[in-house]
Formats: C-alpha cells, structure tokens, sequence
C-alpha cells in the first residue's frame, strides 16, 4: 500500500504517567488512583524504554501525559527524560510538553516503606510520595520551585489542565483544584520562565450559556496562553457522567446551544489572535509587547529564569522569530501549535511508553498498543517481556478513512495531491457528489494553502464535522 511520507520524518514519543489522585467523571483515559505501586511502574517504565531503545532514532517531541504526571516529583520527571535521552537521538529544539493539574503539586516527603526502597539508591532519594493531605496548602514559592525544577530537567511546554475559572464548575467537574489554585499555577510558571503553555478548558457543560463561558475564556486570556484547547464535554461510555447522563440526572446541552458555543469560541479567540488550526486547538500567533519588555499579562518575559542569549524553557530566540504581518511566521502557521499532535494528525511515527500508551510506524502501517493495567505491565516488564496488548496494521480503507477524518479536523485540510497519490483516485471526481453537498451549504470548498490544493471545512463545517466524516467514508 502507498502511504504518504511525511516532510519530517522524525518521531514522537509518548509517556504515559497512569495515576491520578482522584479520578474525573467525565474522562476515560485509562488511569488509577491507588498510588501503592508508583515505584515499581517507574522501574518497569525505564525498563520498556531501554528494551526498545533505539538510539539513531531522532525525536522531535516528546509528550508526557496521563492521568497526572504533576503527582511525581520533579526529579522522577528528570529520570525518565534522562532515560529517553539515553534510548534515543532527541534532537536540539526537541518540544518537550508535560501535563500539569493544579493543586497537584507539593513538597516531598520521605516515605520509609520498605516496598518503595528499590527504586532510589540512597537515603536522600529513596522517598519520593507525595503528602496527598497538603497539596492544596501549597504556597506558591512550593508550586514555583516544582515548576522550575521541570524546566531545568528539560520540559520546554506545559499542558495544563485548568477546565475553569469558576468553582462552581469545577465543582461539578470534581477537579480537585480551586479557580484560584489555577491562577497561582499558571502565574507561578510564567514567573519562572514558562514562554510555551498550554491551558486545557472544558465547555458546554449542562445549561452553560455564551455569558458563562466568555468568563473562562477571559480569565485564560489574561495569562496570555501560547495555546488553548477548548473541549467541548462529551459523555463517554464507561464514565460516571455518561450514567449520569443515561438515569437522567445530567441533562446535556442541546446540538443548537452547543453549535452556538463552539461557533461563538471560534469567532471570540480567533479575534483576539489565536489561530483556529484544528477543531478543538487554538495557536497564538504572536507575542504582542508591552514597552519595557512585558506582555499584557503583565509578566515579564525578560526574567531570571532566561537563559543567556535570550532563550526561554521553549528553547526559542525571542529575538529572531522570521514573523510577517499579523503575528504569522514564514511558513503561515503559529509556532505555538503543538508539534506533537501534529505526529497524530499527519500519521507520523511516534512511539508510546506506560500501561495503554499507542505506538504508530508509519514505514510498516502499524499500530500496536500497551495492556492497559499497571499490574500486568509491571510483571511483564519484569520479565523481560514488552507489555503489547494488541497490534494491527492498517488496511488501505482504514489508512484512508484516518486521512480524511484527521484532514477534516483541520484547517489544514485535506491534501487533494495526497489522497490521489495514496488512492490512486482523483479526488474531486471521487468524492463529487460530497464535495457539492459541503459546497451549496457553505461548509467549505478547496483552497490553496502551504503551496497545495487542500480541501477544507470552515467553521460552520467544523459544527457538522461528525456528519461530514460519514458521508466521505461512506464513498470508500
């Protein structure tokens, strides 16, 4: 089977940290609460990375992910990056991205089990729990030296996970933060050098109205987030809040008010400079300056925690970003996208490391997975066995079904010279009959981006993108 190479062929990795403190209602990710076997699962994680080691392999970003990572300690973090940089060719420049939760930082303390000895070698390492009854006691000057202490072990991007600035919210999403919580946080990271991060909110929660999420988007705004990701709620199968959903006690929005919300979040942050680059993902496109080096949050980007030469964690010269008019770079995209989804959304390689993490190799058109349970992971690893719980590689319809979904979901689109290659169909007359049915709604039609022929929805397109995907799959 043809399948598309992609212009970069370097690799992704990602590394799932599967525990939570308490597990959200509405996600359904796999993760655990019960944190008796993190030390074991950290052994076994650094053995699954040295068994497939590669180290010619180059890696442009990296991406630790969950459940929490932030309930680790940052010198554990530091581990696993070491390990990585051991195992594989992680190349200058790398995006390093890390999922933080407010309200889950705290200082450490030792934790004499004799359980949780084998994984440090001496007494001022060996306990590494965290104190779960004082983490929302956490001054900032504790949040602030855990954040730069990531930095400083090489993680350049945070992904934080915010949901909301209203308690009531948060409440009834059981986030274990406090709006205020997640204003420290996310002051405490710019304060010590964070120029790249990503904020995580969560909208169209039952009767919320254009009023109430304009509050949160406001809120976020005021840090000057280099990227948002706005999720609208969905009801998973699985979850609390799905049978909340199905005994009738959570009445979701309807398809009109949600459509509203997402048309209104599009039209808001793509005002106010953001660039609306995948159905749920939002770019800045620039740093607009204050006199005396601050942006409009306030903080000022030239702190301490700079590096020499002007460099921030990102690992970007504030001083020589080729920008055009209107906040783009040379290339017409923002470089605050994020560099790892785009190893998703292209279907490049990546590879995943922890219980449930994916792996793709694009040569061979494979996808394998992890067991999706920490005991059996570790007893694998433990016998030297890698954890696969499942593998398959993909067929020519199931490759082009991904290419078409995943185009869709972007403002990239659909490369048209791409599927004719990959199909050995032209895709205007293959898909004639759907293309005039997006076009007399006005949900898109073919533009010309990044020196190709794409075909891509709008915003409006992007409300209907469900009902647009089974009409282009139903033609394959």
């Amino acid at each position: 089977m043809i399948v598309l190479k992609d212009n970069c062929a370097k690799a992704g990795i990602y590394i799932h940290i599967p525990f939570c403190r308490e597990k959200c209602p509405y996600c359904n990710f796999y993760s655990v609460s019960d944190h008796s076997r993190i030390t074991p699962f950290l052994e076994a994680l650094l053995l699954e990375l040295d068994l497939r080691s590669r180290p010619s392999m180059e890696v442009d970003t990296i991406y630790i992910g969950g459940g929490t990572p932030s309930i680790l300690p940052s010198h554990t973090i530091g581990m696993i990056m070491a390990s990585i940089k051991k195992n594989f060719n992680v190349l200058d420049g790398a995006e390093v991205t890390m999922e933080i939760n407010p309200g889950t930082f705290s200082r450490e303390r030792f934790f004499h089990d004799e359980t949780n000895r084998g994984f440090f070698h001496d007494e001022t390492n060996r306990g590494f729990f965290h104190d779960e009854t004082n983490r929302d006691d956490v001054t900032g000057d504790g949040i602030a030296g855990e954040l730069k202490a990531l930095g400083e072990m090489g993680i350049n991007r945070l992904s934080v996970g915010v949901q909301s600035f209203q308690d009531d919210k948060l409440k009834f999403l059981r986030r274990i933060h406090s709006s205020a919580k997640a204003r420290e946080t996310l002051k405490a990271a710019r304060d010590v050098g964070f120029g790249n991060i990503c904020l995580d909110l969560i909208y169209g929660l039952p009767g919320e109205n254009t009023v109430s999420w304009r509050k949160d988007m406001d809120a976020a705004l005021g840090f000057m987030p280099d990227h948002l990701s706005c999720y609208m709620l969905s009801y998973e199968p699985g979850t609390p809040m799905y049978d909340g959903m199905k005994r009738g006690v959570i009445k979701p929005l309807g398809e009109e008010e949600s459509a509203a919300l997402f048309r209104d979040t599009s039209l808001y942050l793509s005002q106010r400079g953001y660039f609306h680059y995948e159905v749920s993902n939002f770019a800045r496109r620039s740093h607009p300056m204050e006199a005396g080096g601050k942006d409009f949050t306030g903080f000022a980007r030239r702190n301490p925690q700079i590096e020499a030469g002007g460099k921030d964690f990102t690992g970007f010269d504030r001083r020589s970003h080729p920008m055009e008019a209107g906040g783009k770079d040379v290339t017409g995209s923002s470089h605050f996208v994020s560099r790892h989804n785009e190893k998703y959304w292209n279907i490049s390689s990546y590879l995943g490391f922890g219980p449930s993490a994916h792996s793709y190799d694009a040569d061979k058109v494979l996808r394998f997975w992890n067991v999706s349970d920490v005991p059996g992971y570790i007893a694998l690893l433990r016998q030297g066995t890698l954890p696969v719980g499942g593998r398959e590689v993909l067929t020519r319809e199931q490759y082009l079904m991904e290419f078409i979904m995943l185009g869709l979901r972007r403002a990239k689109g659909i490369d048209v010279h791409g599927f004719s290659k990959v199909s050995g169909h032209e895709f205007k007359i293959f898909f004639d009959n759907v293309i005039k049915r997006i076009t007399a709604l006005s949900w898109g039609g073919f533009e010309k981006k990044y020196s190709r022929e794409v075909f891509a929805l709008n915003r409006d397109g992007w409300i209907f993108l469900d009902t647009v995907t089974s009409w282009f799959v139903d033609q394959l």
